[in-house]
């Protein structure tokens, strides 16, 4: 499952994706990424796309870092006591690329390349 929550004040669009262990390392998470980002930049028009992950999750890291690097994105780091759960509050390291970084690596084209 794949959604991009949109925040329409600040122009902007949340990634995520939840996958079930059978569909993990093979692309997906980035593929998604690609196809999401073509929509929030040519369709709506947003200014900037983020992406998160919870600290000891090194699969999510490993493969936002991929495909933020693929399209132009950036670290921003590490926003504390952020992400409310069960067991208490939890950290959250935070990835965006804005629709000019995206436009600077894909072009005007608006066709996104979805393979790795």
């Amino acid at each position: 499952m794949t959604g991009l929550h949109l925040d329409w004040e600040k122009r902007t669009g949340n990634l995520g994706i939840w996958l079930r262990k059978p569909f993990w390392g093979r692309g997906y998470s980035g593929e998604r990424a690609g196809a999401l980002m073509q929509l929030a930049f040519d369709r709506l028009d947003l200014e900037l796309v983020a992406v998160g992950h919870l600290p000891a999750n090194t699969r999510s890291k490993r493969a936002i870092e991929k495909y933020m690097e693929k399209y132009g994105g950036q670290y921003e780091g590490c926003l504390r006591n952020w992400l409310p759960e069960d067991d208490g509050v939890k950290d959250m390291h935070r990835y965006s690329v804005s629709q000019a970084e995206w436009r600077d690596v894909v072009g005007e084209e608006r066709e996104v390349s979805f393979s790795d």
